[in-house]
């Protein structure tokens, strides 16, 4: 059974806000894909797919108490985690499934209200990232109110370590050709994110040639 690691507050039809324990963040990584139940009163089941693309830890009277201490003890620590207080985390949508059909565009239907967040597991990063051309790329490249390069390299870097475990070590080659591609008209931001792609995947992005 998948572990639930939040709830949802509010979405559009870009992406969607998380609420979620402290606890689960470490659980969250920065750019890794997740998803949520759609709304919808359609017999086939669906799914969003997005990114962690933002998080943010609330401000709390206890915090405000631990920083000012010499040394927090460890009981303190475990009580500001464990608060009610959710974290909350930005979804940026990339994709659905409908069916046993995966679509990298965008949903024709929001979450389900207080829909659970769940982390993709690696045999699903699979499956939705090596369908059809790549075009999910393209919402992440659109997101520019975002750290775009970073989201993205974070993104490619899990990617690529699941597809190595699934035996195909050249996606990722495939994946940067075509953001390379996409961006062909904007060379700036293919600067951009190309000096992102080389801190976060040094050997697999020499072997592309832009």
């Amino acid at each position: 059974m998948e572990a639930v690691k939040g709830r949802l507050l509010t979405s559009t039809s870009t992406d969607f806000l998380v609420g979620c324990r402290l606890r689960e963040l470490a659980s969250l990584p920065f750019g890794a894909l997740v998803k949520a139940p759609w709304l919808t009163d359609a017999p086939e089941t669906g799914d969003l797919y997005g990114l962690v693309a933002w998080v943010r830890v609330p401000e709390s009277s206890m915090a405000r108490q631990m920083a000012v201490q010499p040394a927090p003890t460890p009981g303190m620590v475990q009580d500001q985690q464990s608060t009610a207080e959710p974290a909350e985390v930005r979804v940026l949508v990339v994709g659905y499934r409908q069916g046993r059909r995966v679509h990298h565009l965008l949903s024709p239907y929001p979450p389900r209200p207080l829909a659970e967040l769940t982390l993709c597991a690696p045999s699903e990063v699979v499956a939705f990232t090596q369908e059809g051309r790549l075009g999910y790329l393209r919402h992440i490249l659109r997101a520019t109110d975002l750290p775009m390069p970073e989201l993205l390299a974070a993104h490619l870097r899990q990617a690529h370590e699941a597809h190595v475990h699934h035996g195909n070590p050249d996606w990722v080659h495939a994946a940067v050709q075509r953001v390379i591609h996409l961006l062909r008209d904007d060379p700036p931001t293919l600067l951009w994110v190309l000096d992102a792609l080389s801190d976060a995947l040094p050997e697999a992005l020499a072997a592309v040639k832009p």
